[in-house]
């Protein structure tokens, strides 16, 4: 027995072994100051949430849940033999620092079907998320819909390379499973982590053209012969977090981080460290654009963590927070428009809408300082406001109000100016009236003289 023991012990060890030399070798972060981690009980449930998104100004948070309650609910067992409910999509908003307790989005949004890995974009008023829900005949199975009015309108699915992708897999009789999605603030990079569901998944990407068509799935060369998952772009754009046992790291799933260059390559993989890592699966990591908060779930939780003292090489590169609102420029009434963002060069580099209540809130990469954000509005005449603040060097948040002038009042202010100027032009033919009048009253009083003038020499 003990010899049996023994081999045993040295091929446990071997196993181990070669599983830890398959790893990828990272560098770990070490954070000077305590990181404290806090359980998000408000937004918690008995079941699982995973998947969460953040607004880059931290107001917004959306995730995935499976706590079911819903008139569309089904129950479905995991192969622990535990239950739960088809995934659905919730969201929260913060509001004096505390958030408020979950929304969860109405159909056409969320399905019998389960719905998942949501990601409002910068501006709040719109989700990408995915669902499986005759997904081939949708041009699915990722959706983009809007809340127009104050309500979400019906999801349009993104198509393309990405829909191909899956219609491919699904004709080859793979099995069509993923878990984590990310859209980068302007909407042109899409990566997923896709494969076997209870097997290892790589990362894949697609970008969209200028023909606004979304290229083929290609993978991404940080993906490791592991299981690699959720991945995620900070407000930045450049920033990518994602979660992997192919790299070193603390057992399980581990975070970490890497930036994307201008020419497409990868800079340095890191493991983001301790607190955030530890023995179990930690994972679907998301932090706001100034890097002073972050989020993550762990054994089907989220969590948050305040960052600001986290070692700065957890942190996105520098970006411009922009928060505006689009009002009445007469009645100070808040509008739901759109916005467009454009550099001193006329390049664009942000776009967006405002909520119901006007606001709007984008993330910016051009660091110039020098912006003209244009807004607009149904039957309101669009409007640019011109910010100057100097070169950025550091995360700052900008403030801008648009304001609109709707064509009503155009039309009023439109019929008070003809109104003013037929007044200016009757009072001018008045004038020239008794100029004239009084002309011929002075050519009569001149003839009337001179014919008197006449009679007294004769």
């Amino acid at each position: 027995m003990r010899r049996l023991s023994y081999l045993f012990q040295l091929l446990l060890f071997c196993l181990i072994s070669t599983g830890i030399q398959a790893q990828k070798p990272v560098r770990i972060l070490k954070h000077p100051y305590q990181v404290r981690i806090e359980r998000l009980y408000r937004l918690n449930s008995p079941f699982r949430e995973t998947n969460p998104s953040i607004t880059p100004d931290g107001r917004y948070l959306f995730f995935m849940s499976t706590r079911g309650g819903k008139e569309w609910s089904e129950r479905r067992y995991r192969p622990d033999g535990t239950h739960e409910y088809d995934g659905d999509i919730y969201y929260a908003y913060k509001e004096n620092g505390r958030w408020s307790e979950p929304v969860c989005l109405p159909p056409p949004i969320n399905t019998w079907n389960g719905e998942d890995e949501p990601v409002v974009t910068p501006d709040g008023n719109s989700v990408y998320f995915q669902s499986w829900e005759r997904w081939n005949f949708r041009r699915g199975p990722y959706y983009k819909a809007q809340i127009i009015g104050g309500k979400w309108v019906s999801p349009r699915g993104l198509n393309g390379g990405i829909t191909q992708y899956f219609l491919d897999q699904e004709a080859m009789g793979k099995e069509l499973a993923t878990d984590g999605m990310t859209i980068s603030p302007d909407g042109n990079l899409f990566i997923v982590a896709t494969g076997p569901y209870y097997g290892n998944m790589d990362l894949y990407y697609s970008r969209r053209g200028a023909d606004g068509k979304w290229s083929y799935l290609r993978k991404l060369p940080i993906s490791t012969p592991g299981n690699d998952r959720h991945p995620f772009l900070a407000g930045d754009g450049k920033t990518l977090f994602f979660a992997s046992d192919g790299y070193n790291g603390f057992g399980g799933l581990d975070i970490f981080k890497v930036v994307l260059h201008e020419d497409g390559s990868f800079g340095e993989v890191i493991n983001i460290g301790s607190p955030f890592n530890t023995a179990t699966d930690d994972e679907c990591f998301i932090i706001t654009a100034d890097g002073s908060e972050a989020y993550f779930t762990r054994d089907g939780d989220l969590y948050y963590a305040k960052v600001e003292n986290a070692n700065p090489a957890l942190k996105p590169q520098v970006t411009v927070l922009l928060a505006g609102k689009i009002i009445d420029a007469k009645t100070q009434a808040p509008l739901e428009g759109s916005v467009v963002v454009v550099n001193a060069e006329g390049k664009v580099v942000a776009r967006g809408r405002s909520s119901a209540k006007g606001e709007f809130s984008l993330a910016l990469n051009d660091l110039s300082g020098r912006y003209f954000v244009s807004g607009a509005a149904t039957n309101y005449q669009p409007n640019t406001v011109r910010l100057q603040v100097g070169a950025i060097t550091e995360t700052v948040r900008l403030n801008v109000v648009v304001p609109l002038t709707s064509k009503a009042e155009l039309a009023r202010i439109e019929e008070e100016k003809r109104r003013a100027e037929e007044e200016r032009r009757r009072a001018e033919e008045e004038q020239e009236r008794l100029r004239l009048w009084n002309m011929y009253r002075e050519a009569q009083a001149a003839a009337t003289t001179g014919i008197m003038a006449l009679e007294r020499i004769n």
